[in-house]
């Protein structure tokens, strides 16, 4: 898998390329509004935000697009196959001919049938935040994560998710609105994840909570 810049991929595709295979792309990048019209990506890691894109006959074949962004994108004529689809958001996509077969999500193949029923007026469920600093809980069951919610809301038993592969169940919420307009926040998160990132590195980085409750009632 190569590691690609969202600036490389733009001139690739003004260049004429279409078919971009084994491409790894950051998270949090945006091609929002941008004609891809045929763009082919195969076995890629994209974390992307499509929103209002054109799409029209493009492919994502054996790829990871979990919590990729398609609200309002024309997704006419696309297909998207053996891929890992969980999180992602179609709202108000076009999608009447969107091909959907032998994708993933936590754990079950889903197909046609599953998408209009679940994932075609899927809303947003995950949390943005940004984390700030962390510190030792007093009472001894875990450490303490601060920082700011950009948008969306946190609830205790909600999944803290670390380089979109690892989910930290948080165990408490407290939230501290000490100045005008900023929603701060402390979540309690247990001490067997102490050593699983180095935590001062994501300090000032966004982040994102996968909202159980919300999953619960999409999952259904």
């Amino acid at each position: 898998m190569e590691k690609r810049t969202l600036e490389e991929f733009l001139s690739a595709y003004s260049e004429g390329k279409r078919h971009f295979m084994n491409w790894n792309f950051d998270e949090e990048l945006s091609v929002r509004g941008m004609d891809l019209t045929d763009v082919y990506f195969e076995n890629c890691f994209l974390f992307l935000d499509f929103r209002e894109s054109k799409l029209m006959n493009s492919k994502f074949i054996r790829c990871n697009i979990k919590t990729a962004d398609f609200r309002f994108s024309n997704l006419t004529n696309a297909m998207i196959k053996n891929c890992s689809v969980e999180s992602t958001i179609f709202e108000g996509a076009k999608t009447d001919t969107l091909i959907f077969e032998e994708n993933y999500c936590y754990g079950n193949t889903v197909n046609q049938n599953d998408f209009e029923k679940i994932f075609k007026n899927s809303e947003e469920f995950y949390t943005k935040i940004k984390l700030v600093n962390k510190f030792l809980n007093a009472k001894e069951i875990g450490n303490i994560l601060t920082g700011v919610i950009i948008s969306g809301e946190i609830n205790a038993n909600d999944l803290l998710i670390i380089n979109n592969k690892i989910e930290i169940p948080i165990l408490e919420v407290e939230m501290h609105n000490l100045i005008s307009k900023q929603r701060s926040f402390a979540i309690t998160i247990s001490r067997e994840f102490y050593d699983t990132v180095t935590w001062h590195e994501l300090y000032g980085t966004e982040l994102k909570i996968k909202n159980t409750i919300k999953n619960k009632a999409y999952s259904k």
